[in-house]
C-alpha cells in the first residue's frame, strides 16, 4: 500500500513537471471563450502547444479552472525545453501500467486491477466534486524522449479541460 502511494505521489509530481514544461491549446475567440473541443486528447494537445508557444492565456483556456495549477502566469513556461510529438486518449488501465513502467515497478494482474478500481473511484469522486460530466486520461509522447507522460482530463458541459491535479501532491 505504501509503495502504491509512493508511485501515485511520484507520478503526480512527474506529471506536474511535464505539464509545466510542455504544451498545446485550443483556439481562443476574440470574446475570450474557447472553441468547443472534440475530445480530451485535442485539449491536451492544445494545452501543450500553448505552453510551447509561451501562450499563457491559451493554456489557461483549456486548463480546468478548478485545477490547483490555474491560472498559469507569465513566465510559467519559460524553461520549456521539450516539444510534444503526439497526444492520444488513454484508459485508466493504461495510466496504471504507465505508472508502473515509469517507475520500473512490478505488479500482479490482481494488483493492477485493484489499482484501476481505486483510481476510477478517486476520479469519479473528483468528477462529482467538480460537477463534471466525464473524465479520461491522455498519453503525451515527447519528441526525442523514450518516455511518455500521462495526465487526467475532465469534461465539463460540452468542453474538455486538462486537469493535471490528479495524483499531484503539490500545486504546480
Amino acid at each position: 500500500m505504501v509503495r502504491r502511494r509512493y508511485l501515485l505521489s511520484a507520478t503526480g509530481t512527474a506529471s506536474v513537471v511535464a505539464l509545466a514544461g510542455c504544451s498545446q491549446l485550443s483556439d481562443v475567440w476574440s470574446d475570450g471563450s474557447s472553441e468547443s473541443s472534440s475530445g480530451p486528447a485535442d485539449e491536451a494537445e492544445q494545452y501543450f502547444d500553448a505552453a510551447e508557444n509561451r501562450d499563457v492565456e491559451s493554456a489557461n483556456a483549456v486548463l480546468h479552472p478548478e485545477s490547483r495549477a490555474y491560472p498559469h502566469e507569465e513566465g510559467d513556461f519559460e524553461d520549456l525545453e521539450w516539444a510534444v510529438d503526439e497526444v492520444t486518449e488513454g484508459s485508466t488501465r493504461e495510466y496504471v501500467e504507465w505508472e508502473i513502467d515509469y517507475f520500473d515497478g512490478h505488479a500482479t494482474e490482481e494488483e493492477i486491477n485493484q489499482w484501476v478500481s481505486e483510481i476510477n473511484h478517486e476520479m469519479r469522486q473528483t468528477q462529482d466534486e467538480l460537477r463534471a460530466d466525464e473524465f479520461s486520461f491522455v498519453r503525451i509522447s515527447i519528441e526525442n524522449e523514450d518516455t511518455d507522460l500521462m495526465m487526467a482530463a475532465i469534461k465539463d458541459g460540452n468542453d474538455w479541460y486538462v486537469y493535471p491535479d490528479f495524483g499531484v501532491t503539490q500545486p504546480m
